[in-house]
């Protein structure tokens, strides 16, 4: 999924909320890869790789919220979660100042990139990956003459 179809996504479930009876909804994507290299005693030990897909949805029903969380994006499945969502919130209490901000609070702001992403990570290759594991484990085997065992 690309980040069009996240926000085309997003915005068909904060439709839907709001179809279901919330009188707000805020909707966040996220897509996550996490690689793992451990090098022990000057050998791979442990090699894990895994992506997660995830959607949460707030919200917002007279006075009350709610947060809700799934990694099934497959829009069949996401009505049902979207009413499961908006019917439990009505069971909470009311937070009078519990409310999504104003969008007029929001004006003016600047849209730049932040940097939080490093274009060359994705140029990585699991050969670097145990490379720099290995010169990790190796940096505090030079450091210090006394390890025992370390992980890199």
């Amino acid at each position: 999924m690309n980040n069009k179809e996240r926000l085309e996504l997003a915005h068909w479930v904060a439709s839907q909320s709001k179809k279901a009876g919330a009188d707000d909804a805020s909707v966040t994507t996220t897509f996550s890869r996490d690689v793992n290299v451990d090098h022990r005693e000057r050998k791979v030990d442990q090699l894990t790789e895994s992506t997660q897909n995830s959607l949460s949805l707030s919200i917002y029903l007279g006075g009350r919220f709610s947060n809700h969380t799934t990694c099934d994006l497959r829009r069949d499945t996401l009505g049902g979660f979207i009413d499961q969502a908006v019917a439990m919130t009505k069971y909470l209490t009311p937070d009078p100042d519990r409310a999504i901000t104003d969008i007029k609070y929001c004006q003016g702001t600047e849209q730049r990139d932040l940097k939080l992403l490093d274009s060359a990570y994705e140029s990585v290759t699991a050969e670097d990956r145990v490379r720099i594991a290995r010169e990790c484990e190796d940096a505090v085997r030079t450091a210090a003459s006394d390890v025992i065992s370390c992980t890199g």
